[in-house]
């Protein structure tokens, strides 16, 4: 059991010693449930027989407070699913010596060791934490004080817990672990706020050659709306005048036809009062 004297505005820490007492190599990593609750260091690494560490598992800052502010309000949050392991193997001589031949960074010795993990077959032990807190009195909440660190008792590397047993819910730690005191650890964070901020200019250029596309698509859509009012308007223009003109031809045609028709009852009244075309006078055949 990993107990966890929480203090307000404080990161709460527990330590692991595991010793390898197996009489060979071993290499050990450290999974949890919730690997964005707690910070591990080192959560991975190999021992040689009779050689131990001691494994620094810290509760981050802000979930101390929301485990601690919960509790104030008289609906404290369950730990049940605060679960940790610690998977051991056997590993040879050689194996041992050439992860720990070079000097590596925290981030380079996690990626090594992980790899290495993978071609691991042996059968391997799991040493199985739960997790209890113990909440501060509220008169302590206004003026944390500094932070008490216990070490639970020492265990052994191997366990009798079985080794084939599946377990569900243990996820691997994203980074190699937090050690405030540590400069790799410090350059993990630095490497992984640049590694957000990256991410963040990213989504921002995206959205914004996303924003310019649309935009782009907006005034392509306005200009043709545009385009087709302006051929409409053509269009009607060009039928008004059609009708104009065809309304005018109508009316040249009907006022010929009257000028034709008076013209021609003129005409037909002279000849039919002057008789040009009329028989002659009998009279003058005498």
């Amino acid at each position: 059991m990993l107990r966890f004297e929480l203090k307000y505005n404080q990161e709460c820490r527990q330590y692991i010693t595991l010793t390898n007492t197996s009489g060979d190599y071993i290499i050990y990593k450290v999974k949890t449930t919730l690997p964005e609750t707690y910070y591990v260091s080192p959560n991975v690494d190999c021992l040689k027989n009779g050689e131990h560490v001691k494994i620094g598992v810290t509760l981050v800052n802000d979930e101390c407070n929301k485990f601690i502010e919960k509790n104030r309000l008289g609906k404290p949050l369950s730990v049940d699913k605060h679960r940790f392991k610690v998977e051991c193997a056997p590993i040879t001589a050689a194996d041992y010596d050439g992860l720990k031949a070079n000097e590596l960074s925290s981030k380079e010795r996690s990626e090594k060791y992980n790899e290495f993990l993978k071609t691991v077959s042996t059968d391997r032990y799991a040493l199985k934490f739960r997790v209890d807190f113990t909440y501060p009195p509220a008169a302590d909440l206004d003026s944390p004080e500094t932070d008490v660190i216990r070490e639970p008792a020492s265990v052994s590397g191997k366990s009798s817990v079985n080794p084939t047993a599946t377990d569900i819910g243990f996820n691997d730690f994203n980074g190699p672990g937090y050690d405030p005191n540590s400069i790799d650890a410090i350059i993990t964070e630095l490497q992984a706020l640049r590694t957000k901020y990256d991410k963040v200019l990213e989504l921002t250029v995206n959205l914004t050659a996303e924003k310019d596309n649309m935009i782009a698509r907006l005034n392509a859509k306005q200009n043709e709306r545009k385009e087709m009012t302006k051929l409409k308007e053509k269009e009607r223009k060009g039928a008004k005048a059609l009708a104009n003109a065809s309304k005018k031809r109508g009316m040249f045609s009907y006022s010929f036809l009257i000028i034709a028709a008076i013209i021609a009852y003129v005409v037909g009244y002279y000849l039919e009062h002057v008789k040009i075309f009329s028989k002659p006078n009998p009279r003058s055949e005498l």
